[in-house]
């Protein structure tokens, strides 16, 4: 899929369940949703770049 945006910046606190970005694949938009609680730390992603499954997305600290 496509990164269409994405919803944290590094620094942010989040909790397990929010949504951290929105990937578009064959003409739906998909929710990533964090697994943990915790502060961002880094973003590995850009917008408009395409991603695989199973790629890091964000690490949280």
């Amino acid at each position: 899929g496509v990164v269409e945006s994405i919803e944290v910046k590094v620094g942010d606190a989040i909790q397990e369940g929010d949504v951290v970005a929105i990937i578009e694949a064959m003409k739906m938009h998909t929710e990533v949703v964090s697994k943990v609680t915790g502060t961002v730390q880094t973003i590995a992603i850009n917008a408009k770049e395409r991603v695989e499954t199973g790629q890091v997305v964000l690490t949280v600290g």
